[in-house]
């Protein structure tokens, strides 16, 4: 009678053992799947944030466009060299009625300047070459026609094409005879006088 109760009591204890590891392992499945669920919900928030924060793709570049600076107008002369030649126009050509003509004195002034890398200043005072006197009168009209031909040359010099010029750069010389200035390309010798060949501004 011991011996069946002492079975059984071992059958009772065995089926309680494994009773109770029955119950801890279905615990412990159970605290995996929680933690594989809190996991998965912790992977999808971050997504979430991430995707929530990362800013949209561009899909077009836009390309900054970069102009070059317009290159600067220098000038050239001034409101002296403007007073100098008119004054020096009167003396030379004041009495020419072609104003092209009186245009081609202050243009062969300026054919020297570039020539000998002078200025106007120094050109029209240099010895024996111009009729230039300190003391003469400044003519409105002659003043407007040098401010002129100053301007148009101006523009050439900023690299300006087709400015207006009436005598070529190679004339330096020219003599007159109180009606008309002839120019030409040489002091002496073998030389070629300006046939006005160039299409004027002015009214001639």
């Amino acid at each position: 009678m011991a011996v069946v109760v002492l079975c059984a009591v071992s059958v009772l204890v065995a089926s309680g053992v494994q009773a109770v590891n029955v119950n801890e392992e279905e615990a412990s499945k159970e605290m995996v799947m929680t933690a594989t669920n809190s996991l998965h919900a912790v992977q999808s928030g971050i997504t979430e944030i991430v995707t929530e924060t990362m800013p949209e793709e561009t899909t077009e570049i836009k390309e900054t466009e970069i102009s070059e600076p317009e290159p600067e107008y220098i000038l050239y002369f001034t409101e002296e060299d403007v007073s100098d030649l008119a004054k020096l126009m009167l003396r030379e050509c004041g009495g020419v009625e072609s104003k092209t003509e009186q245009a081609c004195v202050a243009w062969c002034v300026l054919n020297r300047v570039d020539e000998y890398g002078s200025s106007i200043h120094d050109v029209l005072r240099e010895p024996t070459q111009f009729a230039f006197s300190e003391s003469t009168e400044v003519r409105d009209d002659l003043y407007e026609l040098a401010n002129d031909v100053l301007s148009r040359w101006n523009d050439e010099k900023n690299g300006i094409s087709n400015s207006g010029r009436v005598l070529p750069q190679e004339y330096t010389y020219f003599h007159g005879d109180g009606v008309h200035n002839y120019f030409r390309n040489a002091f002496s010798g073998n030389y070629d006088t300006w046939d006005y060949s160039l299409e004027s501004p002015y009214d001639n």
